[in-house]
């Protein structure tokens, strides 16, 4: 009976590749890509994209530019600059987004601009189709891809290369217009496992560094009582924050932790980011206390599919 279970959920949570809602299928190709109509500065993009499941826009090859080129102004507009995902590394060196070679570019006369330090980002000219370097501070809408071969997390979760896993954050939302909506450690939990996960466990300094980039927030001055009280977020541990202390709810071994043990016994914990709050790293917090937020944590599609092999 436990394994036709374990058998039905891992069959339940292998997707095939679609376009998330929002996104432009590329055609012939398993690529989609998102226009993003909200001027911010690179990394702020950075981030939005890798929230909606990708990278700023990896384009390939001229196909790729010429359809950015064509459906990029009936969103953005024509006089528009949009950033995509080519990077000037400190050797200066452009590369992806991801890291990646270049295996195509398309740059203006006398582009990339290498004179200029603060110049290591990337624009597309909607008037010619050609690349520009650009100033990563400037605030400019934003173009996200999408590739099927990368497809692991659905859409609204973030994935993490290091742990080939997905990652929820439920973040903040308004309960009445007024107050935010709060969660107890159970009904995080709950919610959690309704989407085929738990709330997450962390193994290792670089994945505690990730989560931390995630949650980070400038909370302060919003418009609700004691905001800096609520910012945190759930995590999965029950323990005293001591390695090999206590459990994860996913069942995971207890082999890494982001604070130092709690003399007070096995206790929950909350993690959160925010300088102006002072609230920063791992709290231990009671299970019944709320807070806005919390993150779910659920093995990536490849996982997902080498499981299923496993066990048929």
């Amino acid at each position: 009976m436990e394994l036709l279970f374990l058998f039905s959920s891992l069959f339940i949570g292998i997707q095939t590749f679609s376009c998330p809602s929002g996104s432009e299928p590329m055609p012939k190709e398993d690529v989609c890509m998102f226009l993003i109509n909200q001027t911010v500065s690179y990394m702020n993009a950075f981030r939005r994209c890798l929230i909606l499941g990708g990278i700023p826009a990896k384009v390939q090859n001229s196909f790729e530019n010429a359809y950015l080129f064509a459906v990029a102004p009936n969103e953005l507009g024509n006089n528009i600059y949009p950033y995509i995902g080519v990077e000037r590394d400190a050797d200066y060196t452009w590369n992806y987004a991801d890291g990646s070679p270049l295996a195509y570019v398309n740059w203006a006369p006398n582009e990339p601009n290498n004179a200029s330090a603060a110049n290591s980002c990337t624009a597309l000219n909607l008037q010619t189709g050609k690349w520009i370097s650009s100033d990563c501070t400037l605030a400019r809408p934003f173009i996200c891809s999408i590739n099927g071969d990368d497809f692991q997390c659905p859409n609204g979760w973030v994935y993490y290369d290091k742990t080939d896993s997905c990652y929820y954050l439920q973040n903040f939302t308004y309960a009445d217009g007024t107050h935010w909506q709060t969660y107890t450690f159970t009904s995080a939990e709950a919610i959690c496992q309704k989407m085929g996960s738990h709330l997450v466990s962390v193994h290792s300094e670089y994945e505690n560094n990730f989560l931390s980039d995630l949650l980070t927030t400038d909370v302060l001055n919003a418009p609700v009582a004691t905001p800096c009280n609520y910012l945190w977020a759930w995590n999965g541990l029950y323990g005293t924050g001591a390695v090999g202390s206590g459990t994860w709810t996913d069942g995971s071994p207890v082999n890494y932790s982001g604070h130092s043990p709690y003399s007070g016994g096995s206790t929950n914990w909350v993690m959160g980011n925010d300088r102006r709050c002072a609230k920063m790293g791992w709290l231990n917090r009671s299970s019944s206390s709320p807070t806005a937020r919390f993150i779910c944590k659920s093995p990536s599609q490849r996982s997902l599919r080498m499981m299923f092999k496993q066990h048929i």
